[in-house]
């Protein structure tokens, strides 16, 4: 293998390459999404939803209002 052959050869493979991977760095962030639809759902985990506490609690019966 010549220097030309050699330069045509880094040549191609950076054509190859740079598109690849925009092709994979964007797909990555679309990747969980379609997992998400793809897995039936016994695979996927249930998150426990927090409930707020209301923010007008009742006063207690042992205290007398004020």
């Amino acid at each position: 293998m010549n220097y030309s052959d050699a330069l045509q050869l880094i040549g191609a493979t950076i054509l190859l390459t740079l598109p690849l991977g925009l092709l994979l760095g964007h797909l990555g962030g679309h990747l969980p999404g379609l997992v998400e639809r793809l897995l039936p759902p016994r695979y996927l985990q249930i998150h426990p939803v927090r409930r707020r506490q209301p923010a007008d609690a009742p006063a207690s019966e042992d205290h007398e209002p004020r």
